[in-house]
């Protein structure tokens, strides 16, 4: 989004590059300030915020209005299926404790990997967990939105699942957190990899 979107000008990828920005921000120093976490805000938080913040203002929004706006409906199941996904990470930030996160609280305490008092743990990782995931298929959803038919848009949502996936399923299955890849992982897969197949077998060429 950044290369395709915002370094071109385009008005609407700057907006959901800063809205993404923020999002991030304000759930994670949310939850962080509700656990008594306040140093996660100035040693971590601050510092993505200042940073890209920063370059986002000196780059400005631009004046394009992106790409062609004829969205087909790949187009519009991509971004649905990424909107989906956001949710989720709204999910493990304010429902860490809920009835929601109970199958994976479940799994992680037979797994050996939930001791007793790990709950208040598990409700401050929720922040930045939840505000990453939420702020990272966001901007999937934007691309997909805002960039319709675009090829950049398929490649950047495949790598981005396919690098995440790699590192959250490598790591699970090493600490022994199967749980995890079929509460998590797998339905990520058949959420995005079918919308993401409807999108290559419906999308009308287009530039890049």
């Amino acid at each position: 989004l950044a290369r395709f979107g915002v370094r071109p000008g385009s008005k609407p990828a700057w907006i959901a590059s800063c809205a993404a920005l923020m999002a991030w921000f304000l759930i994670d120093s949310f939850v962080s300030l509700r656990c008594g976490a306040v140093f996660n805000i100035w040693m971590i938080n601050l510092v993505p915020l200042v940073t890209v913040g920063a370059l986002l203002v000196a780059i400005g929004p631009g004046g394009e209005p992106g790409g062609a706006r004829v969205r087909g409906i790949g187009d519009l199941v991509l971004a649905g299926a990424m909107t989906l996904m956001s949710l989720t990470g709204l999910v493990f930030a304010f429902g860490s404790r809920g009835p929601l996160m109970a199958p994976w609280r479940a799994g992680a305490s037979e797994a050996g990997l939930f001791p007793d008092g790990a709950e208040d743990l598990l409700a401050f990782f929720g922040g930045p967990i939840g505000g990453t995931v939420f702020a990272h298929f966001l901007l999937l959803a934007a691309a997909a939105w805002y960039f319709p038919a675009r090829r950049w848009v398929g490649l950047a949502v495949a790598a981005s699942l396919c690098a995440w996936l790699a590192f959250d399923v490598t790591l699970s299955l090493w600490h022994g957190a199967v749980f995890n890849v079929l509460l998590t992982d797998v339905p990520t897969v058949l959420v995005a990899g079918p919308a993401l197949l409807v999108w290559a077998l419906t999308r009308q060429r287009a530039p890049q």
